[in-house]
């Protein structure tokens, strides 16, 4: 079904109207990435409104995008679907993690996103790579059927947090320590949040420009509890106290401070491990919701 020549691929067409076209993106695909993004994600159930600014941020520096990863489809010169991608370290394997798929609404029921993973599975082969994840809303019953007849299994539920009003702050703001992030420093410490692929210390590395650190230190100078977080978003990464030093308004002085940066943008902590009630109480507490569910899914190739 492929020929492929450099990055592209082509594809039977799915309609007898319009031949769509499927081929790896390019850095100069950028532009009309984003509005289809914006037209793909507009009846979603999530918020995914931003500027152009905030969604090349999103994708060069947060994700970190692969582009011989990530795929797109066109109908004419006109981008109608895509899956953006990377690949980094995860639970000891490299691994392809799915970003974002997006197909925008006068295309979908063509079976694109299923057209879309030949191509990532092709380029997947060609580079040894495995395995891939992704996250998807618990109750998008119909893109879970699309992922798992292309071969996905849901591998664990995970919990997103939003805080819209904070709560009356706590704790003193002296004793924390407010530096860039640097990954040397919480290495071998355990987080509560059991992270998922993006706040993994190596893809927050990537992002490590826009990440800042809270540490709290004991009297001899050890860090005893600590919180990555992105200032400019509110988005809080990884979360952690010492046990020794829990039930003693640390985390709650953190999440505080972290108010006091982000000013008036909600916090918001995604893709928490379901099966974590610690994580999940402490949350509740600190004034967050648990505004919606995810699936991790998985596939693994032969």
């Amino acid at each position: 079904m492929f020929n492929e020549f450099k990055y592209s691929f082509n594809i039977y067409p799915l309609s007898k109207e319009k031949p769509i076209q499927i081929r790896f993106l390019q850095p100069t695909d950028m532009p009309q990435l984003y509005h289809t993004f914006i037209e793909a994600f507009g009846d979603y159930t999530v918020d995914m409104r931003m500027d152009r600014k905030a969604f090349e941020k999103r994708m060069l520096s947060k994700l970190c995008i692969d582009w011989q990863l990530s795929v797109a489809a066109f109908s004419g010169d006109k981008m109608i679907g895509f899956i953006t991608q990377t690949a980094n370290q995860y639970e000891g394997s490299l691994m392809v993690y799915n970003g974002g798929t997006g197909v925008i609404p006068a295309y979908r029921g063509n079976s694109l996103t299923r057209h879309m993973y030949e191509a990532v599975l092709y380029r997947m082969k060609q580079r040894d790579i495995n395995q891939c994840v992704l996250e998807v809303i618990a109750s998008n019953t119909r893109a879970i059927k699309v992922y798992e007849e292309i071969g996905f299994k849901i591998v664990r539920r995970l919990r997103c947090y939003k805080r819209m009003i904070p709560e009356s702050q706590t704790g003193s703001k002296s004793k924390l320590a407010l530096k860039p992030f640097d990954r040397m420093l919480i290495e071998d410490l355990n987080d509560e949040l059991s992270t998922s692929f993006m706040d993994t210390l190596d893809q927050l590395e990537r992002n490590k420009v826009y990440e800042k650190m809270l540490l709290f230190f004991d009297a001899e100078d050890r860090v005893v509890a600590y919180l990555v977080f992105q200032p400019a978003t509110g988005r809080i990464a990884r979360i952690w106290v010492h046990t020794d030093w829990r039930n003693r308004g640390i985390g709650k002085s953190m999440i505080s401070y972290v108010d006091s940066l982000a000013k008036d943008k909600p916090l918001t902590v995604i893709n928490v491990d379901g099966s974590s009630e610690i994580a999940h109480q402490f949350l509740i507490a600190c004034g967050f919701e648990n505004q919606i569910d995810q699936w991790e899914m998985k596939l693994v190739t032969s």
